[in-house]
């Protein structure tokens, strides 16, 4: 019997909550809205809840024209085809993008939360950039994701992690893009091509977490869990990995429901 997809999320804020969709456009940065929109400080370089766990309190939700915004009694919407602003050189990681600066009034905004100045941005198409890793296809566009265009989880992976936890968590704690039903924990390791609806995937490499999976996507209050638990069990080489990150080797489109056919890799 073929997995299902259980939910497809997009980001479409980096580091904000994520919203789910009953269909996504698959492309080769990611799906369609996906962390096309990022947070920069001062000297441009991107924040996330590494640093202001406060960002889990925004809502975020997504209309035909706009991203709406909502924090305490403040709301603001974000045009998803807004006028191009100012273009920086911002940083993620080890790369350097050029982006757009999206408005003045949504820098205020996320500004008075965060306490710090922030400026977001889009990226457009000045925006270029590209993850270059250890086995073919070799590199693949990217958005202003962590590290990979798609990150693909299996509901039994969070079901025995739970079942080790004294408190249960949410599968909103790890910000995958396509959460598949499955019978295996963590069965998605060894899956190596997969072809959902029309679009088709290629695994890259385990997802290495970080502390971000320690904040309770709820309320901003992290914890030791569930890292103490998961380096109990899911620790390689120093690392905890949950998920597996993926890139799109065919465009096209998914839906809830579709079933997850696995193939083997030719070489």
């Amino acid at each position: 019997m073929s997995n299902t997809v259980k939910d497809i999320l997009i980001y479409p804020i980096k580091s904000l909550a994520p919203i789910s969709v009953a269909e996504g456009k698959v492309r080769r940065k990611g799906l369609k809205q996906d962390r096309k929109w990022m947070l920069v400080d001062q000297e441009n370089k991107f924040i996330s809840q590494r640093t202001y766990p406060q960002l889990t309190q925004i809502k975020v939700g997504l209309t035909e024209t706009a991203i709406t915004l909502s924090h305490n009694e403040n709301k603001i919407e974000v045009p998803l085809r807004e006028k191009n602003g100012n273009i920086y050189e911002v940083e993620i990681w080890d790369h350097t993008v050029e982006a757009y600066e999206v408005s003045e009034a949504l820098n205020r905004w996320f500004s008075s939360i965060l306490d710090s100045e922030t400026k977001l941005v889009k990226m457009g198409k000045v925006s270029k950039r590209e993850k270059k890793f250890l086995r073919a296809p070799w590199k693949s566009k990217v958005s202003f994701a962590d590290g990979y265009p798609y990150l693909i989880i299996g509901t039994a992976s969070l079901d025995l992690l739970n079942h080790k936890l004294k408190t249960p968590i949410s599968i909103d704690r790890f910000r995958g893009n396509i959460i598949i039903n499955t019978e295996k924990a963590h069965v998605e390791d060894n899956w190596e091509t997969i072809i959902i609806g029309n679009a088709v995937f290629k695994m890259i490499k385990p997802c290495t977490r970080c502390k971000v999976i320690t904040i309770d996507q709820q309320t901003g209050i992290a914890s030791d869990e569930p890292i103490s638990t998961l380096s109990s069990y899911r620790k390689f080489e120093n690392k905890i990995n949950f998920g597996m990150n993926a890139i799109c080797i065919e465009k096209g489109e998914i839906r809830k429901g579709d079933s997850t056919i696995l193939m083997k890799d030719s070489n």
